[in-house]
């Protein structure tokens, strides 16, 4: 029974880690948006680290309510062509909805093994 315990253990070890290295999804709007930023750096139509940022933001997955305002903001743009307030609309959401990324500076745990697992086991008997 102990080394099914250990083998669950280390199965769902491994199955986290793959998670956490599997890129996450975008919706195809933040990819349109930040392709269009781009143009703007190119065109010098917008203050580059603004966009850059704005870029940043983009690239993370959103929730719905987000994603419907991104949709919103490049309905506007499409009318009206305004790179500039395209990025300060981008900036404005990104102060409301961004999550930082964690630090990649932070030393990462050494990966789970069956050589670092100890179970103890206890019957009790009645």
């Amino acid at each position: 029974m102990q080394e099914r315990v250990i083998d669950h253990i280390v199965a769902t070890e491994r199955e986290r880690d793959a998670k956490a290295a599997a890129p996450l999804a975008v919706d195809p709007i933040q990819q349109t948006m930040r392709e269009e930023i781009k143009n703007a750096i190119q065109r010098g139509t917008v203050d580059r680290e603004a966009a850059k940022s704005t870029i940043r933001f983009l690239s993370q997955p959103m929730g719905r309510f987000a994603v419907r305002r991104l949709k919103l903001v490049y309905s506007d743009w499409e009318r009206q062509h305004d790179d500039r307030n395209l990025v300060a609309s981008v900036s404005a959401l990104a102060a409301e909805f961004w999550k930082e990324p964690p630090q990649i500076d932070e030393p990462n745990e050494p990966a789970l093994n069956r050589g670092a697992l100890t179970l103890v086991l206890f019957e009790i008997s009645a």
